[in-house]
């Protein structure tokens, strides 16, 4: 299984599995900025792994009841949500991401 896992990701290849999670998230991003979250340039930071600040409005639990609540999983590193991703998302799912966090803010 491993093999073969490996075998599909060199098909993919590695820098088009990066270039989809930099266009599902192009929107995102720029989105949440303006009402106050903080990403890392995108220079700085691989789409497929990334931290959003909260702003000091948000707080953290009440953010993770609701992703929760809308079956969003994401991780949490202290005042910073990680998210992660991948060739599995769709643009549907970022979406619905963006919407959960715009909405709180």
């Amino acid at each position: 299984m491993f093999i073969e896992a490996i075998r599909q990701i060199r098909k993919w290849d590695v820098a088009e599995i990066q270039k989809y999670c930099q266009n599902l998230t192009r929107e995102l991003v720029p989105a949440l900025r303006e009402k106050g979250f903080w990403i890392e340039d995108e220079a700085w930071r691989g789409s497929h792994l990334f931290g959003i600040r909260l702003p000091e409005s948000l707080k953290m639990e009440k953010i993770q009841a609701v992703l929760g609540k809308n079956n969003i999983f994401v991780s949490v590193r202290g005042n910073a949500i990680r998210v992660s991703p991948n060739v599995y998302n769709e643009a549907r799912d970022i979406e619905k991401l963006g919407e959960v966090l715009l909405g709180s803010a």
